[in-house]
């Protein structure tokens, strides 16, 4: 069977689209075609993950009354449906599923001119704008936290099943994830992950708080840093100048090994780190980033509210508040562990599993009725 996920724009539309991908393509030798924008995160995404795949033209939604720029939106909106129309007439899949995004809207809309079966999958606490449109177009609504349902009129269609993660993801023996990275394996284990986006405020703060410990502090203490390019001599350097035992890396392929050595997660609140986390169950201290609208803060708020996550505004990223929560933690390993167990209870390590089952059984109805 021909099935089409259409995401893109952002690692957070594309991962969970790839995760579902390479479930179909494990369980049931389906023919998956992933249809991304043409952004280069795309492209080395899909690429590294050996899907196939096709580019669309990108289209963001603008808010603005000016005329000029809305016809030029609504031309290329127009332009993207015929050539969802196109693709869909030769490939005829059985089922389309939407993760969001600019790249979404068009291909449910098509699908559902074709009466070809469709789902929206949701990845955020607060549904995003494309999805509360695409919706109405949809047979299924998937979302990833019970809450978001309430985004949806129609709750009969909507399920929760959580946030798909990549079926590469293993939870590793975490002594030997730590003697991996050439760390020591009874030292308390931070893993830092900035984001490809506003890393640097992470970094410095992070860095000039670990630099700020005591020498005892200093030696219970060793750190995974994931820095992005620009941050990452000059953060290695520091870790080298305050004598803090560190790994160092611009980017970083073995994330589930990082997760699986770490003790604690400092990091942004994408709704891809949020389904990680909870995937292996890692206590974090979570840094929204504000320029992802409402998305982030509303993420990393519900890990706070269920006592899985320290939230942090990126307003008190201070010295004297990362070393206090971090202190705090090393100190009473009681409450870590409880706010680890309240993270792995929010996740759902069965999220791909389960949304390939409803593609099937949706793509199953429309082959009874025709």
């Amino acid at each position: 069977m021909n099935i089409i996920i259409a995401c893109g724009a952002s690692g957070g539309h594309i991962f969970p689209g790839v995760a579902l991908a390479q479930e179909l393509l494990k369980s049931r030798k389906d023919k998956v075609l992933i249809v991304c924008s043409d952004k280069p995160i795309d492209t080395e995404i899909l690429q590294k993950s050996g899907c196939d795949f096709i580019t669309m033209p990108q289209n963001p939604f603008v808010r603005t009354y000016n005329p000029l720029i809305l016809l030029k939106f609504f031309t290329k909106l127009t332009k993207g449906i015929f050539l969802s129309l196109r693709l869909l007439t030769r490939r005829r899949p059985g089922c389309v599923i939407g993760f969001g995004g600019f790249v979404s809207g068009p291909v449910i809309f098509a699908a559902w001119c074709l009466r070809i079966p469709r789902i929206i999958h949701e990845q955020n606490f607060v549904a995003g704008l494309a999805n509360r449109v695409g919706a109405l177009f949809a047979d299924r609504v998937a979302v990833s936290f019970e809450e978001t349902k309430e985004f949806f009129s129609n709750n009969a269609r909507v399920m929760t099943i959580g946030n798909p993660v990549r079926s590469s993801f293993i939870n590793l023996d975490k002594a030997r994830s730590r003697e991996r990275f050439g760390l020591e394996k009874e030292r308390f284990t931070i893993f830092v992950m900035g984001g490809s986006q506003g890393a640097s405020a992470i970094n410095s703060a992070i860095v000039d708080a670990m630099g700020s410990m005591e020498h005892m502090q200093k030696h219970r203490l060793q750190i995974i840093h994931v820095t992005g390019q620009n941050d990452y001599e000059t953060v290695k350097k520091r870790y080298q100048k305050d004598n803090i035992k560190s790994k160092v890396f611009p980017f970083i392929e073995e994330v589930d090994r990082a997760y699986t050595a770490s003790d604690l997660v400092i990091s942004r609140a994408g709704a891809t780190t949020i389904a990680e986390l909870t995937y292996f169950g890692r206590p974090s201290i979570l840094i929204p980033y504000l320029a992802e609208n409402v998305h982030q803060k509303e993420n990393a708020y519900y890990l706070s509210r269920n006592n899985a996550a320290v939230t942090m505004e990126e307003k008190d990223l201070n010295i004297d508040n990362v070393k206090a929560i971090i202190l705090n933690f090393l100190e009473h390993p009681d409450r870590l562990d409880k706010v680890s167990k309240n993270s792995k209870r929010l996740g759902n390590p069965n999220a791909a599993k389960m949304l390939a089952d409803e593609v099937a059984a949706l793509s199953g109805e429309s082959n009874v009725k025709e």
